[in-house]
């Protein structure tokens, strides 16, 4: 808008401190999730009035728009499990799968897919092994529907908030331990809320198999996976982070 122009440099390395527990990625992910909607609201009126052509005004619409994604996903969660169960007669087997389940996985899938296969291989991870990530990172975001719904409506509804830093350990080299460094953890119920979703995702899954639908595993299981491992992993390293004070001076001891 202010006429000036931007150069992409990928290979400049800026140092940074990755999260090294679920709690701090998820204070990031929320944190980031919430910038963006923000600045959605406040910038994404004035570039649609803009003279700017249509193919910037359509690429800054996508991009800052892409976390309501999450509460798409949201209702994805809660009509699955009916749209699963919901009975599709003898007559439809195959063709249902063609006309309606088919088209739906694709138009809902292959674009994510293709967009986390593409930050694989930029990362020079290989093609192979990019494709294997995939499952995972989709399982990480499917994780991360609860933490991320709530940052984009907080932002959407403009409930402020406190700037909520993501947790620091100093970790420099592999066999530090940030368990021994005391940091305030992440509370809420959002955890207890992810494991009840996994477990439910869980019962579906097996439920899938006792019912021979073969078919639907592959996408079903990203479910489970992602919510459980975000939900249990959240409570029990809140409860590592938790070191009790006394804990701690035996450590500053035995390093001293």
């Amino acid at each position: 808008l202010k006429g000036w122009r931007f150069v992409f440099l990928p290979d400049v390395v800026t140092p940074a401190e990755l999260p090294v527990d679920c709690n701090a990625f998820k204070t990031q992910q929320h944190r980031w999730a919430k910038g963006l909607i923000q600045t959605c609201r406040k910038t994404l009126p004035t570039i649609l009035r803009s003279p700017l052509p249509l193919r910037v005004k359509l690429e800054a619409f996508v991009h800052l728009t892409a976390n309501f994604g999450y509460l798409l996903m949201l209702g994805l969660c809660l009509l699955l499990g009916p749209a699963i169960r919901l009975p599709a007669g003898p007559e439809w087997g195959w063709m249902r799968l063609l006309l309606l389940d088919g088209p739906i996985f694709i138009a809902a899938g292959l674009s994510v897919t293709l967009f986390y296969f593409c930050a694989q291989i930029e990362l020079r991870r290989g093609f192979w092994k990019s494709l294997l990530m995939i499952p995972v990172v989709m399982a990480v975001g499917i994780g991360l529907t609860f933490n991320n719904s709530k940052a984009v409506l907080e932002a959407m509804f403009g409930r402020r908030s406190e700037f909520t830093r993501t947790p620091k350990y100093g970790i420099r080299a592999a066999g530090e331990r940030w368990q021994s460094k005391k940091y305030g953890a992440m509370r809420g119920l959002l955890p207890y809320l992810e494991v009840v979703f996994g477990t439910y995702f869980a019962w579906l899954t097996a439920w899938c198999i006792a019912q021979g639908a073969w078919i639907s595993l592959p996408f079903l299981l990203l479910f489970p996976s992602g919510f459980l491992w975000i939900g249990l992993m959240s409570l029990l390293q809140r409860r590592a982070a938790f070191v009790p004070e006394a804990h701690l001076r035996d450590l500053r001891t035995a390093r001293a």
